[in-house]
């Protein structure tokens, strides 16, 4: 936007040198005058149409809007992305034990934010830590427990979670009722193992009943806004709520560009084809053995 709206008074002030020279003589130092101005409204013209932009484009609007950028991630959810966010939580856990921190997107036209909240708890696992994923963004369970059969039911913690086999890790999700897990995600916290370390919470948009009640329980809440894609004020009411409940809030960028711009993964090289056997030579016939020679005749005694 910047170098259009220059290039396009400059190219106007060219123009008006030639077609209104009386005006716009054309000399150097007119030119250099013109060219300073062009640059100059041209920031105010960007500066102007960013400021009125209604959709977060970057860390300058989460800036913007009062927020702390936590990291930038890809499109797709994977522990090597959120391995630097896992190390700025796994030092906050050391500084200040147990670390309950809660995943929840912007607003609600962004989806689930469950696979960013198991990736980051796989990435703390990664690292040593024994983690809890609890995953309320993506509606109930049904025929599988969870918070609401744990903290309704009585069932223990062991029958409802998912062990993950390489890690010291377990995943649970809400059970039979979503919006119930919600209203009663404050009795699983006493029901926790005292050996457990850090609490992932994935949540749903802030803004539906009982997700700011869990968010004040926990010790951060990282919410996520989509660059391109979440409107600027759905991002500044999130932050707002989650500052109302004395939480601390950061930001997580999810720019789907970056996924685009990856360098493509190498084809593999095709193995190489072994020339075909040639055709097997057939043995030589065996020649037949020379006939024996008569034996001479004797010849007579002289």
């Amino acid at each position: 936007m910047l170098l259009a709206a220059a290039a396009g008074l400059s190219i106007l002030g060219v123009l008006a040198a030639f077609l209104l020279p009386q005006f716009v003589p054309p000399r150097p130092v007119v030119g250099a005058a013109v060219g300073l101005a062009a640059a100059l409204l041209a920031v105010a013209v960007a500066v102007a149409a960013d400021s009125a932009d209604l959709t977060v484009r970057g860390a300058r609007h989460v800036r913007a809007a009062g927020g702390q950028l936590a990291a930038v991630l890809d499109a797709e959810p994977r522990p090597e992305s959120a391995a630097e966010l896992a190390a700025s939580i796994d030092a906050r856990a050391e500084a200040g034990g147990r670390h309950w921190v809660a995943v929840a997107p912007a607003s609600r036209g962004f989806g689930s934010v469950g696979g960013w909240a198991d990736a980051l708890g796989v990435a703390l696992a990664d690292v040593g830590r024994r983690v809890v994923v609890v995953d309320l963004s993506n509606g109930p369970t049904p025929g599988r427990p969870g918070v609401c059969e744990i903290v309704d039911d009585e069932l223990k913690l062991g029958q409802a979670v998912v062990f993950d086999p390489e890690r010291m890790m377990a995943r649970l999700g809400p059970g039979a009722d979503d919006h119930r897990a919600l209203e009663v995600l404050t009795g699983l916290v006493p029901r926790l193992p005292s050996d457990i370390e850090i609490l992932v919470l994935a949540l749903p948009a802030l803004g539906q009943p009982g997700a700011l009640t869990a968010a004040g329980m926990l010790d951060r809440v990282l919410v996520v806004a989509a660059a391109d894609e979440t409107p600027r004020v759905d991002l500044i009411a999130s932050l707002d709520a989650v500052d109302a409940t004395d939480t601390a809030a950061e930001v997580i960028l999810v720019d789907r560009h970056l996924q685009a711009a990856a360098p493509p993964v190498p084809d593999p090289e095709p193995m190489p084809v072994p020339d075909p056997d040639p055709m097997p030579r057939p043995d030589p016939m065996p020649r037949p053995d020379p006939m024996p020679r008569p034996d001479p005749m004797p010849r007579p005694d002289p």
